[in-house]
């Protein structure tokens, strides 16, 4: 099939609904990672100007061949050498696809906008470590439909309740998606729907993406946002409920009750070395034994735990198929050396006081805080407990 960089359609698009441009030709094409792609159009506009649009990246443009069409909603028809655009094409709806500020890449993010994008939407894409005053000045700049937030990890979280509640300050209504590996149904109910009076929808998988946003969008929207603002409060009212019915003493009372451990010197090993170490050109034949399997047939939306799944009567056949598939480009990954593998790790003095666990002799190389049990029936540890207070000791 053929491939066209997006920027590439949307000037020529963009042309097209001008009324500015009868036909583009000249369709150069070349091979981009064993797939034909366009490298370059030629505009032939109304005022007999010419105008050559070169396509640097790619991204799939699904149902594109040199002798079908038209390709669904972009309007373009390839006829033999040429691109034909309808000038008449419905084209695409403005999505905001941001992550939020604190996340360290944007994987989860490009895959939602690759799929929206091959489905008409037009991504803003932010990038990653964003202020929220500049997603939301985006989000006013460009007029967008929706808002979306990506969290790989906690502190996003806090930040997309930040969001919510200015969204809320500035008197916004457009919908609010919330996604990524840290997020779940139940914080987007417990902590970011109440801050928010407009519509917030978790969107826990990308392949999820298309169909909440083509409804939000479609007449149904407004009654699709109701029906999520209601399930969520049942979400919350679950919530609390569960609350109310765990035990939970206070932290004073967990923190006198705390377990008491000998800290006996004689059953401290003491390390080989102090400090940081590397470790460089690891094999990948060494690291593969001790891949967890279960949260990659997840990913692929097969649930059941590795290797029990690869039997289970619903799943089992796909499960194996897919294994196998894994298996096969690890054995490629191993024999072309496409993964150069490193890593650090470290020792070094600890103590503890209360739930702060202090690295170094006195804390000079910072220190951070852990949790502590407070459940009735619990045994009231904190990871800090197994720290001894005493400095210079390694337990």
């Amino acid at each position: 099939s053929f491939r066209g960089h997006l920027d590439s359609v949307d000037k020529v698009m963009a042309l097209a609904q001008a009324g500015k441009v009868n036909l583009i030709t000249n369709a150069e094409v070349k091979e981009v990672t064993g797939n034909e792609c366009l490298n370059s159009v030629t505009v032939h506009a109304k005022d007999g100007t010419t105008q050559t649009i070169k396509c640097d990246h790619w991204l799939p443009l699904f149902g594109l061949t040199p002798t079908l069409g038209p390709i669904g909603d972009w309007g373009l028809t390839i006829e033999k050498n040429s691109i034909v655009v309808d000038n008449s094409s419905d084209y695409r709806t403005n999505i905001e696809g941001i992550y939020a500020i604190g996340d360290v890449h944007d994987i989860g993010k490009n895959i939602v906008g690759v799929v929206l994008a091959c489905n008409n939407f037009e991504i803003v894409d932010l990038g990653v470590m964003v202020p929220p005053e500049k997603i939301l000045q985006a989000a006013q700049q460009h007029q967008v439909d929706m808002i979306g937030l990506s969290g790989l990890i906690t502190p996003s979280l806090d930040e997309m309740i930040h969001i919510a509640k200015e969204m809320e300050r500035m008197e916004m209504n457009m919908p609010l998606l919330i996604g990524g590996a840290t997020t779940s149904r139940a914080h987007t109910a417990v902590k970011i729907d109440p801050e928010y009076s407009g519509g917030v929808m978790h969107v826990n998988d990308a392949s999820r993406a298309v169909g909440v946003s083509s409804k939000l969008l479609s007449e149904e929207g407004p009654t699709y946002i109701l029906q999520e603002k209601a399930s969520l409060e049942k979400v919350r009212d679950g919530y609390a409920k569960h609350r109310e019915r765990k035990a939970l003493v206070t932290l004073e009372f967990a923190q006198k009750n705390k377990p008491k451990l000998d800290f006996n010197k004689s059953m401290v090993p003491t390390p080989k070395f102090i400090g940081s170490r590397q470790l460089h050109d690891i094999s990948v034949s060494e690291v593969i034994p001790y891949i967890d399997w279960t949260p990659f047939f997840q990913t692929w939306q097969l649930f059941g735990k590795y290797p029990k799944i690869l039997d289970d009567k619903i799943v089992g056949d796909e499960a194996k198929k897919l294994f196998n598939d894994a298996q096969s480009m690890l054995r490629e990954i191993k024999k072309g050396g496409w993964l150069t593998l490193k890593a650090a790790y470290g020792i070094f003095p600890a103590n503890s006081a209360g739930e702060e666990i202090k690295l170094g002799t006195d804390g000079e190389l910072g220190s951070f805080y852990s949790l502590r049990q407070t459940g009735e029936k619990s045994k009231f540890q904190s990871l800090a407990d197994f720290i001894n207070k005493l400095r210079n000791t390694f337990n």
